[in-house]
């Protein structure tokens, strides 16, 4: 699967983001003006142990929290961020493990809307799995109050090479270090089992 888009060139996994609430997924909305949730069935064989105990392994580092502004931009300049310093230490954190191919868990929550940047209050929930082998297991949730909340079936991204890790955590800008995160992914599925579905 390549990634053909700005979003998916910048950061490969928001494009998983994008194709899960642009078609990626489908579903029904609810009824009576409240929201509905659409999953997606992943198809996971039962595969080695490695990978079964890496996805109930525990939390590599504290969850990461990151808002954009304008992801798209807003064509007089790049995305403004938030992001707190326990994100910024956050972010070090699993860029340092997934650079170490270390096995664990994190979540990331992106903050970003989807309708007039950043207006709707939309958001997206990231679990990611760290395989230990180079791979991550990696799903999203889309949710927010102007959109369907959708659940997207787990895949299995590579990670970027060590080098990227390296110019990430050297990086004097402490919002490029939590940007890292969402662009540490090749744009391309990896072969593999991933990890069965995080959300019901």
């Amino acid at each position: 699967m390549k990634n053909a888009n700005w979003l998916a060139l910048t950061s490969p996994l928001l494009f998983f983001i994008a194709a899960c609430s642009s078609g990626g997924v489908s579903g029904s909305s609810g009824s009576g003006g409240s929201s509905s949730t659409t999953t997606t069935t992943a198809t996971t064989t039962s595969g080695s142990g490695s990978v079964a105990a890496a996805c109930v392994a525990p939390s590599l580092c504290p969850d990461i929290h990151y808002a954009d502004s304008c992801t798209y931009g807003s064509g007089s300049g790049g995305a403004t961020s938030e992001y707190g310093a326990d994100d910024v230490t956050a972010a070090e954190c699993l860029l340092t493990k997934m650079r170490a191919h270390e096995v664990g868990t994190v979540n990331v929550t992106h903050e970003a809307g989807l309708i007039a940047c950043g207006m709707d209050g939309s958001y997206t929930e990231m679990h990611l799995v760290g395989l230990g082998d180079g791979t991550i297991s990696y799903q999203n949730r889309l949710t927010g109050p102007a959109v369907m909340t959708t659940v997207s079936m787990p895949v299995r991204l590579a990670l970027k090479s060590k080098a990227f890790f390296d110019d990430c955590l050297a990086a004097t800008d402490p919002g490029d270090k939590v940007r890292c995160v969402l662009a540490m992914t090749e744009a391309d599925l990896a072969p593999g089992e991933e990890c069965p579905t995080f959300w019901p």
